[in-house]
């Protein structure tokens, strides 16, 4: 699998078992920001930014896929 057809293409956010799931095949930790619980991560493969969201209000996390930012 290239950067190009990387599964992040096709996914844009992830609940419940499935975000630990991905985080432990596809993803590595970028930085937390722990007042607002929120978890960082940058796809292995293709580079992109992936947020990992655990509200109080909800009962599971969610993933969150980051829009892709270029420099010019």
């Amino acid at each position: 699998m290239t950067a190009t057809d990387c599964v992040c293409d096709t996914l844009e956010r992830l609940e419940g078992a499935a975000v630990q799931a991905y985080i432990s095949q596809f993803l590595e930790m970028d930085g937390v920001d722990e007042q607002n619980r929120r978890t960082h991560y940058v796809c292995r493969r293709c580079g992109r930014s992936w947020v990992r969201i655990e509200d109080e209000g909800l009962q599971k996390p969610s993933l969150i896929r980051q829009e892709m930012r270029f420099n010019v």
